[in-house]
């Protein structure tokens, strides 16, 4: 009995990750090779070393190109600050995938025939995302940016590399902006991760993951304000920051001036913050989110989403969900306080993910702050499911 080709694309549809089931099914029947195609193509992650053999593969099958929309090019994870990755590169394979929106680096070095290449020939670009790569200067990075006219979402790392030193404040020159696309209206900073499922919506997340490339020293503190700088004023409308509690977030944001006020059209504002603590919230931490929060002055802002990470000494190297109990000790009435102020009256929802049952926190609210909780902006929610 012949099968629907209805049912067989649905099938094909569950394999959309699995390489060797695919590539069975392609061998298997020539009429399903357009969905095979589709799932194989449509996200495409290569090296340096596979460029020519995606070359051939564009050449021989011309219904390929358009199915390319989320192009990846890998370096290699670990290589030293002054490792040529993708420098010789053919890039002659860029001039056959005009439908790319997405655009993916990870450890390149974004150079000369590199950046020039991207540049020509990926001008649909909508999202992009920047992963450990490096940089002639912070020039260059605002000059890729902004080289691609549909950017709507940047998403980078604090792992980037510059060949020169960071600037300083005073020598950013102002007219950076004039690069930029006007189309960018988001902004994820800190770890963006490359996999579609976010790991740290898994209960238990490595310190070293939350900690590694986050703001949480002196040096990635000046480059988040940077970003926000230049990227925050005018257009930028969804802001991700994603914060480790290595020094003490108070301490950071008053030895370091740090401030999202640059942020001033922010619709959206979320929050990541992983606490160091041994047995409860450090107070100081918890007054630095207030802290932090009392700088956003968007007119336009309406909600802040805060997710909480807790590692304590016991714990080893684990970092853990925060459970909704023990969001009980946060400074809620600093929070109140913050909510009466006037620097944000468009905001309508504080989103709060927790662990375990929000009722907890809920009855604590409603008999400690009533009149906060009666204003019901605080909304509680579980984290993602895996």
């Amino acid at each position: 009995m012949r099968l629907p080709p209805e049912l067989t694309d649905l099938t094909i549809d569950h394999l959309y990750d699995d390489e060797h089931a695919l590539s069975a099914c392609a061998l298997t029947c020539r009429a399903w090779l357009t969905t095979v195609r589709f799932h194989r193509f449509r996200h495409t992650s290569i090296s340096c070393d596979s460029t020519h053999r995606l070359h051939e593969v564009l050449l021989a099958s011309p219904e390929v190109p358009g199915l390319v929309h989320t192009l990846e090019l890998r370096g290699q994870l670990g290589w030293p600050p002054e490792s040529p990755a993708w420098q010789g590169a053919s890039y002659t394979f860029l001039t056959l995938l005009p439908a790319v929106t997405e655009l993916k680096l990870t450890a390149v070095f974004l150079e000369d025939s590199v950046h020039e290449a991207l540049v020509a020939n990926l001008m649909n670009v909508a999202r992009l995302t920047l992963y450990r790569c490096r940089f002639r200067s912070f020039h260059f990075f605002v000059a890729l940016v902004g080289s691609f006219p549909s950017l709507y979402t940047l998403s980078c790392s604090f792992g980037l590399n510059w060949r020169f030193q960071f600037p300083l404040p005073t020598s950013i020159d102002d007219n950076l902006r004039q690069y930029l696309p006007e189309g960018l209206r988001t902004l994820h900073l800190g770890e963006p991760w490359l996999d579609e499922e976010d790991p740290r919506s898994s209960e238990l997340v490595t310190v070293r993951e939350m900690l590694l490339l986050e703001i949480h020293t002196k040096r990635t503190v000046h480059i988040a304000q940077r970003f926000l700088d230049v990227l925050g004023a005018d257009t930028l409308e969804t802001l991700e920051l994603i914060i480790g509690g290595t020094n003490g977030l108070l301490r950071i944001i008053e030895r370091e001036a740090f401030t999202l006020a640059p942020c001033t059209r922010l619709r959206s504002c979320t929050l990541r913050i992983l606490f160091r603590t041994r047995d409860s919230f450090d107070n100081e931490d918890v007054r630095g989110f207030a802290t932090l929060v009392s700088t956003l002055s968007s007119p336009l802002l309406e909600t802040i989403k805060l997710s909480l990470y807790v590692h304590r000494a016991r714990d080893d190297h684990v970092a853990r969900r925060a459970t909704f109990a023990e969001m009980r000790t946060f400074d809620w009435a600093g929070i109140e306080e913050l909510l009466r102020q006037n620097n944000t009256p468009a905001l309508r929802r504080l989103v709060v993910e927790g662990e375990g049952e929000s009722v907890v926190l809920d009855d604590y609210m409603n008999h400690a702050l009533p009149d906060l909780h009666a204003r019901q902006v605080v909304q509680m929610t579980s984290y993602p499911a895996n």
